[in-house]
């Protein structure tokens, strides 16, 4: 039986007792353009994301980061997200810290980030040079 790696983060933020939020639908979790360390990861329910005010993508996996890309390049959010159902989310304020302080949970963020790449690119059918070629050779 294999583990999705979106799982096994939830299990861990619950072993780390990590807190988590109860949101209502069409909460604003992240603003587009704006500055932050904060990356929430969804426990239960439903995320929208935005981009110049068009949808972009709707999560509903757990384990699934937002907020990731920007924390770790300190760079500003590239996209707005909200829920679209009642939603529950991990809230990791300071998401560098707290990798240099949990390998396990570093390792499982590299997987899932791996994991989505190649899922968009076999989405966008190769855009990426060099994926197919690995998602073929590991049956992804």
């Amino acid at each position: 039986m294999t583990i999705n790696t979106g799982d096994e983060i939830v299990k861990l933020l619950e072993s780390l007792g990590v807190p988590f939020l109860k949101l209502n639908p069409n909460h604003v979790l992240i603003e587009e353009g704006d500055s932050s360390n904060d990356v929430y990861i969804l426990k239960t329910g439903q995320l929208q994301v935005t981009q110049n005010f068009s949808d972009i993508v709707t999560l509903d996996t757990p384990g699934t980061a937002v907020g990731e890309v920007s924390a770790l390049l300190g760079s500003l959010r590239s996209a707005s997200v909200k829920t679209l159902v009642t939603s529950e989310l991990f809230v990791i304020e300071d998401f560098n810290k707290t990798l240099s302080t949990s390998p396990e949970l570093s390792l499982l963020t590299l997987k899932a980030m791996a994991e989505n790449l190649l899922e968009r690119d076999r989405q966008q059918q190769g855009v990426y040079i060099g994926l197919k070629k690995l998602r073929e050779r590991h049956s992804i």
